[in-house]
C-alpha cells in the first residue's frame, strides 16, 4: 500500500509541475506583441442584403489592398461595375476601420480585425446594403 501512495504522490507532483508550466506559457502567449500585417492582400466584400433602399441590387466587390504600417489602401471592382477606392486605418491591435469611395464620395464604411495573415469584418453602405469582407495575402503564382 505504501508504494502505491508514493507513486500516486509522485504522479500528482509531476502533473502539478506540468500544469504550472502550461499556465506560464499561456501568460507568455497573452503578453506577446501583435505584429501588424504588411504587404498586398486580396479583398472580397460580399453583400448579405439583396436590395438597397432604392430597390436596386446590392453588389459584391473584389480587389487588392496594400497594408503599410497602420494604413491600408487599394481598389475594388464592384459587381455593379464601379471602381471603388479603399482607405482604412489599422490599430496596433489589428482593429481596422475605413471606407469605400467612388471619387471623393465615401459610399460605404467597414470595420473588422486583422491578424498577421488575414482580415475580416463587416461593411454597410449609404443605400442600406450590408455585408461581410475578408482579406488574404496575395499569393505568388
Amino acid at each position: 500500500m505504501r508504494r502505491s501512495t508514493i507513486a500516486l504522490t509522485a504522479i500528482l507532483a509531476l502533473a502539478a509541475c506540468s500544469s504550472n508550466d502550461d499556465s506560464d506559457d499561456a501568460v507568455n502567449a497573452d503578453t506577446a506583441e501583435f505584429v501588424l500585417p504588411a504587404g498586398a492582400f486580396t479583398i472580397e466584400a460580399i453583400a448579405t442584403t439583396e436590395f438597397d433602399s432604392n430597390g436596386g441590387t446590392c453588389g459584391d466587390a473584389t480587389g487588392e489592398i496594400t497594408i503599410t504600417e497602420n494604413a491600408l489602401r487599394g481598389n475594388v471592382l464592384s459587381s455593379n461595375g464601379f471602381t471603388l477606392g479603399v482607405d482604412g486605418t489599422l490599430s496596433d491591435t489589428g482593429d481596422v476601420t475605413g471606407g469605400f469611395a467612388q471619387g471623393s464620395n465615401t459610399i460605404a464604411s467597414f470595420s473588422g480585425q486583422f491578424t498577421e495573415t488575414s482580415g475580416s469584418g463587416i461593411w454597410t453602405d449609404n443605400f442600406d446594403c450590408t455585408g461581410t469582407w475578408t482579406a488574404a495575402p496575395v499569393t505568388a503564382g
